[in-house]
């Protein structure tokens, strides 16, 4: 587990990796505005990481990170 957040930062986007007793998430910023944030509960650091680098070196884009958030919704109907 890490021992704070972990922060990722280029041209106006920042993303910021931490955890919590379900495992990692990371939580997307652009322009200082949360997008959103992404739960890596099944995956590694490392998978978490690689996520954060990903967006802030814009191969991982905004609209991706919405799509995630959306499915997570809709999936949660499904539950309640």
């Amino acid at each position: 587990m890490l021992r704070g957040a972990l922060e990722f930062e280029a041209d106006k986007k920042r993303a910021v990796l931490d955890n919590n007793e379900h495992g990692y998430f990371v939580d997307f910023f652009e322009n200082d505005v949360k997008i959103g944030r992404i739960e890596y509960y099944e995956h590694d650091a490392g998978y978490a990481e690689r996520a954060a680098e990903n967006f802030i070196y814009d191969i991982f884009k905004k609209e991706d990170i919405l799509k995630h958030i959306e499915q997570y919704e809709l999936d949660l109907k499904y539950i309640i």
